[in-house]
């Protein structure tokens, strides 16, 4: 953060952001809307707790709360979008849950369905879908250690699938147009991943979800 900045300022900032979590004209919104907003708002609650002194700042204001709540993370869990998920995973790795109702564990479970939950959403040709992989690979990377091997199997059975989806649709994309080139830079992005989870394809307890190529 820039020293140069008040310190004031950046507490008003943060209280300004305030509304997002309780709109007043969520009723009278569209779906595609309240997902876009959200989706806003979730990148930049992203960003900032990265930092310790925003932290504590989203924290006192509310913010992680409501990153936590089942509202939101219902509204995410079932919209179209994959970046939402991506963020709101990547927040919840990063913030503690400590003084809320969200011990450890259902929260480790949460971050691990909305990671599942994008690769699903991954299988779907979208410019928005490719720029949001480089950061959807590093969330499931770090998400990696803390589940189970079953888990894994289901998972790179689920990435095998977006894989398949996204080579079959370089077939029909043609030659010669821009969106070769976007899918082009995804593949190898999806391939690395999967070649990290393959392995546990192989396990015994997963063996309906053998995903070799």
């Amino acid at each position: 953060m820039s020293q140069g900045l008040d310190s004031t300022l950046l507490d008003d900032l943060s209280r300004a952001l305030s509304p997002v979590i309780h709109p007043n004209d969520i009723q009278n919104s569209s779906p595609r809307f309240v997902n876009k907003r959200n989706c806003c708002y979730l990148r930049l609650i992203s960003a900032l707790t990265k930092n310790d002194e925003w932290c504590k700042r989203l924290t006192r204001d509310g913010h992680v709360e409501w990153c936590i709540s089942s509202p939101l993370y219902d509204a995410v869990l079932a919209s179209l979008m994959v970046l939402d998920k991506v963020f709101l995973a990547g927040i919840l790795l990063r913030i503690s849950p400590s003084g809320t109702d969200i011990s450890p564990n259902p929260a480790q479970e949460k971050r691990w369905t909305l990671v599942n939950r994008a690769w699903v959403r991954c299988s779907y040709f979208d410019k928005e879908m490719i720029e949001a992989l480089p950061a959807l690979v590093a969330v499931t990377r770090q998400n990696l250690p803390d589940v189970t091997r079953a888990k894994l199997a289901d998972l790179a059975s689920t990435v095998h699938k977006a894989l398949k989806a996204w080579k079959n649709q370089r077939g029909w994309i043609g030659q010669g147009q821009a969106n070769v080139l976007l899918v082009d830079a995804a593949l190898p992005i999806i391939q690395g991943l999967y070649d990290e989870l393959s392995p546990y394809a192989e396990h015994p307890s997963a063996s309906q979800h053998n995903s070799r190529s």
